[in-house]
């Protein structure tokens, strides 16, 4: 399954690193994953990315200002026995506030630095690929 997904980042001076991320967690789920979606035909991936941060979350980000991190597999949070590759790109958050809608049931800013548990844990609340991209996107940032 081939989606986009978008680290929204913001400014987080007592978080681990300094920065957020939004997180959502869709309707139905447990686990905390990256806004994000399935492309529509013909749709490219920073076209998927806009549309989809706008549906599950309100938020308006303009195409040009997205920055391709890379493309990551990993197993799909939600959906057994598939793997996901995504797109990710990262963004800095605008200043609106962040609207849950569509199929999100819950929006959480968590630090970039959280993913100190294994994806194996059960206790953690973050998808698999959460755990892989984290520290790419940290790197991202500092560069």
């Amino acid at each position: 399954m081939h989606v986009s997904a978008v680290a929204i980042l913001r400014d987080a001076p007592g978080a681990v690193g300094g920065l957020e991320v939004l997180t959502v967690r869709k309707q139905g789920t447990a686990l905390f994953q990256y806004p994000g979606g399935k492309p529509e035909a013909g749709e490219s991936a920073r076209d998927t990315a806009v549309r989809e941060i706008e549906e599950e979350t309100g938020l308006t980000i303009d195409a040009d200002a997205l920055t391709g991190v890379g493309s990551f597999s990993a197993v799909a949070a939600n959906e057994p026995d598939t793997t996901v590759v995504a797109d990710l790109f990262a963004v800095a958050a605008p200043d609106d506030a962040v609207l849950p809608a569509a199929e999100i049931a819950e929006a959480v800013w968590l630090p970039l630095g959280t993913t100190t548990h294994t994806p194996d844990d059960p206790s953690h609340s973050m998808a698999p690929l959460m755990f892989e991209t984290f520290p790419r996107i940290a790197a991202h940032c500092r560069a």
